[in-house]
């Protein structure tokens, strides 16, 4: 399930033109929550949303907002859900949002 989340972020990378940086933050973020968290099956789309919403604002000048995530997962998920995940990732990683990514040694 994991892999088909991260091909999903690749798209939406894709899909708002968003930098590189946002989708490796943004994978490292699931991969991290994912060690602390016990998420549900049903609400992996939503993680996977609320990472690349976490990532987009720490990364990018102009970063989606939250009804572009409603959006972008067929409205499967409300925006008091995506942002409650938000907060639960934010919480669940203790803030620790930065990591060192793929792009870091890229030379980019």
């Amino acid at each position: 399930m994991r892999g088909i989340l991260i091909d999903w972020l690749v798209e939406l990378t894709e899909e708002y033109k968003l930098t590189a940086q946002t989708l490796f933050m943004a994978v490292s973020l699931v991969d991290r929550s994912l060690m602390v968290m016990d998420v549900e099956r049903s609400m992996l789309q939503c993680l996977g949303c609320a990472c690349m919403l976490i990532a987009s604002k720490f990364e990018e000048i102009h970063p989606p907002c939250v009804e572009d995530f409603v959006y972008i997962s067929d409205n499967t998920y409300t925006k008091p859900q995506i942002t409650k995940m938000e907060c639960d990732v934010c919480g669940a990683l203790e803030f620790k949002l930065a990591a060192t990514t793929v792009c870091h040694f890229n030379g980019r």
